[in-house]
């Protein structure tokens, strides 16, 4: 039995016995107990967890589950990675597949989109592009990067606007990086907001000034209840953030997301935004 089926039970029936707190979840049990959050009650068969105090118990259920009890137990491995970040807190749960394809078009003038054809002058283009041939591209008008590939298949309906959208994988290879700067083009980069995605954003800035641009979700303060420890354990992660904090040339963006890294010890998953 998970965690937040134990906490359920509890919060159902009002304790649950020891015998059904399987070894795989004691552990995190003790802790909630040892902060009263949880109460032990050894009796002469055996135990029971229930209720300590009801205001840290809520307190933790709310930390640890920001959609409550309901939305983690009902979650698994083939629900999407915006709902493992929203349950969980944490994208990388979520093992869903998503079924691409690659298509070149030769004939652009016998294919259409929403009854719209190709517009004339495209001879021939490949819908899934290497880093090589992409930089031949010129692009006029806005591009989007976007970090991750669950957003980027789900960002059309958001940046509708734009000229083109490009999925870059953690880290912007640097001969797109050099295609960009080398280019007129305005650019949005959607990253996570941790350390490596704060890194990307500044790196880029760096290079093409105001025409970079942070996508940064108003609501983006509150929304790091969802954020991830996890993603600041790594040592490098850790000297990223040393780094990036030293740095006397952030832009307002930049700062506002740093502080909120340090606030909260932790890195919140782009998957949020892209339901």
């Amino acid at each position: 039995m998970s965690l937040p089926k134990i906490l359920k039970k509890i919060l159902d029936d009002g304790y649950i016995t020891g015998s059904k707190i399987p070894k795989s979840t004691k552990s995190s049990v003790d802790q909630l107990v040892a902060i009263n959050a949880l109460e032990l009650n050894i009796l002469k068969r055996g135990s029971r967890y229930s209720i300590g105090n009801e205001e840290i118990f809520q307190a933790e259920i709310s930390a640890r589950y920001p959609e409550g009890l309901e939305s983690v137990i009902n979650f698994n491995s083939h629900s999407s990675r915006h709902l493992g970040v929203k349950s969980l807190k944490d994208a990388k749960l979520s093992r869903k597949k998503y079924a691409t394809v690659q298509m070149f078009v030769n004939s652009p003038s016998e294919v259409f989109l929403n009854g719209k054809s190709i517009p004339d002058g495209i001879e021939s283009f490949s819908l899934s592009v290497l880093v090589d041939s992409l930089c031949k591209w010129e692009i006029n008008g806005d591009i989007i990067l976007i970090e991750n590939q669950e957003p980027y298949l789900r960002s059309q309906s958001l940046f509708s606007g734009a000229s083109a959208i490009i999925c870059y994988n953690g880290r912007v290879n640097e001969k797109i990086s050099e295609w960009i700067n080398e280019s007129n083009m305005n650019v949005t980069i959607c990253p996570d907001y941790d350390p490596v995605g704060l890194d990307e954003y500044c790196k880029l800035k760096s290079k093409i000034g105001e025409r970079l641009t942070l996508f940064l979700p108003e609501t983006i303060t509150e929304d790091f209840k969802y954020s991830t420890s996890q993603l600041l354990d790594k040592k490098k992660n850790r000297e990223v953030l040393v780094r990036i904090a030293n740095d006397k040339n952030l832009d307002m963006d930049a700062i506002k997301v740093l502080k909120l890294i340090q606030k909260w010890n932790a890195g919140l998953m782009q998957e949020l935004y892209f339901e």
